[in-house]
């Protein structure tokens, strides 16, 4: 009971300090309004909650108990970041992205909390 506890707080705080999730949540909300960033704080706490589960039930001892299986998933997720990153970049020299565009924000001033956060 001592261990889900523990474990529980270290999810508390490891989803309450400032990183890339909140810059993610504070990007959406700023650029595309409370929708948007009640949107992406509800997806980034679902995959929270996901690998909280799935390692409070285990996950990772067989991961380490089969360290191929991690090796696999490393080389997956890595092919997937290259096959956003080449998408990307065809959006940007093709400049048919059919996805949603964020709008500028109104004040036409960008507020500094973005660097403040990287700096943190």
């Amino acid at each position: 009971m001592i261990e889900i506890a523990a474990t529980f707080i270290g999810v508390l705080l490891a989803q309450i300090s400032p990183g890339p999730n909140l810059m993610a949540v504070s990007s959406a909300a700023l650029g595309s309004g409370r929708g948007a960033g009640i949107a992406t704080a509800a997806g980034v706490a679902t995959g929270v909650v996901i690998w909280a589960i799935l390692f409070a039930f285990g996950v990772g001892a067989l991961l380490q108990a089969f360290p191929q299986t991690l090796t696999a998933m490393r080389f997956l997720g890595g092919g997937y970041l290259i096959y956003l990153s080449l998408k990307a970049l065809r959006t940007a020299f093709h400049g048919s992205g059919g996805g949603p565009r964020l709008s500028k924000p109104k004040s036409g001033c960008r507020p500094p909390i973005g660097g403040a956060f990287w700096l943190s």
